[in-house]
């Protein structure tokens, strides 16, 4: 019995090896009809290469002199070597400028039946330069808020090495492609939030104007792109929120929160910049007593007892605010959001400001003043995910290009 087992298994093993013997024979065999069909094809051609000499001007680089040397193999269940590539990748170790020789190893998997070619870590596939150095780069461009200019002159007075601004602008756009689920897990924990915090501002792109629109909530923050201010983008970005209270300023398109059926609560930041500039357009003798009384309301505790003096004190001034442009149009907002002016009384930890959403709009708006425009909608929606990205990990206390490049 047991001769018979070892015969099987010689057997097995002869069948493996003829057909590893076929396979290469068949693999040679067409790489000499290759090698033949090119050797025709330059005869026919002359002997003059097609492009540029290597080197040359619009030919590319020349590989740089190595400084290490990696090699690459694969894992995985039954191979044989199907040759080697080289790729040479510039990176930044310990900091100073490496130049790394990656000696890939290919090979044949007879169980899987494909060719398994390993992954270079530290380097992303189409690219000369490492994750070091992009990482740097893209950070210069989002955490310091610097042009893409200032970006590839820093890195070569740092490091010596000659990059482009559409190589940094590249880098930030497969930066942001690869935080995509990143940026979708922000969202979704934004949505999660009970107190959301919401702000717009202008966003210049391609010469025409689109707006950023971001969202706060007290773990996370969100930033979007789109082409106009309106309600629309409104109902779009708070999509999927299910808190319970939102905060914002007096631009009446914010007033499509109401529809979600959640508490308000107005900005009394921009409420009081409004009352100041009400008293100082104002023809009125009793404008400063108005105001007094309306400033008064807030040291209350009770939004019950505000909203009914609010709706007291613009009854006993009735006279004055008809008589009066600047305290009618005053009167007129107090009247449109006075129910979403003292919901902070009744809501512990409630913020009676939306400076939340402001602090974290303030970095695009420095960026906005260097840049000037962005190159186009792609680029735009790049940094704002990224910007997502930096904000909510700045604020966890993490380093916020973990786990991306």
């Amino acid at each position: 019995m047991l001769w018979v087992i070892l015969l099987a298994l010689n057997l097995v093993w002869l069948a493996i090896f003829a057909f590893c013997r076929l396979h290469l024979r068949l693999t040679s065999n067409c790489r000499v009809l290759t090698r033949a069909w090119q050797r025709r094809r330059a005869e026919r051609r002359g002997k003059a290469k097609r492009g540029k000499k290597p080197g040359g001007h619009g030919a590319g680089r020349l590989s740089p002199k190595y400084d290490i040397v990696v090699e690459v193999r694969p894992r995985c269940h039954l191979t044989w070597s199907r040759g080697t590539y080289t790729r040479t990748a510039t990176d930044i170790l310990q900091g100073r400028p490496v130049n790394v020789l990656y000696v890939v190893h290919r090979r044949y998997c007879l169980l899987c039946r494909r060719e398994a070619e390993p992954h270079i870590q530290g380097v992303m596939p189409g690219f000369r330069f490492g994750n070091n150095l992009i990482r740097y780069a893209v950070d210069l461009r989002i955490e310091e808020k610097m042009t893409c200019g200032s970006v590839v002159n820093i890195i070569e007075k740092t490091y010596g090495l000659r990059v482009t601004a559409q190589t940094i602008h590249d880098w930030c756009l497969k930066t942001a492609e690869l935080s995509r689920p990143v940026y979708e897990e922000i969202d979704r924990l934004a949505n999660q939030g009970r107190v959301l915090h919401v702000d717009e501002t202008g966003m210049p792109v391609d010469g025409r104007n689109e707006w950023l629109w971001v969202k706060v909530t007290k773990d996370a923050t969100v930033y979007r792109v789109y082409g106009n201010r309106g309600s629309e983008a409104l109902r779009d970005l708070l999509q999927g929120w299910r808190g319970r209270v939102a905060v914002s300023d007096f631009y009446p398109a914010l007033n499509a929160i109401g529809e979600l059926g959640v508490m308000e609560q107005k900005c009394l930041a921009h409420l009081s910049r409004l009352v100041a500039k009400a008293l100082d357009e104002s023809q009125s003798p009793r404008a400063e007593g108005f105001v007094h009384e309306l400033r008064g309301l807030f040291n209350l505790r009770s939004s019950v007892e505000a909203k009914a003096g609010l709706g007291r004190l613009l009854d006993r001034y009735r006279g004055e605010i008809q008589a009066d442009r600047a305290l009618r149009r005053l009167a007129k907002l107090l009247r449109r959001h006075g129910h979403q002016l003292f919901t902070y009384m009744d809501q512990d930890g409630l913020d009676r400001t939306n400076n939340l959403a402001e602090r974290e709009i303030r970095p695009f708006i420095i960026l906005r003043k260097r840049v000037q425009c962005f190159r186009s909608r792609a680029s735009a929606e790049a940094y704002a995910r990224l910007l997502t990205v930096w904000r909510t990990r700045l604020r966890s206390g993490q380093p916020w290009l973990t786990g991306i490049l």
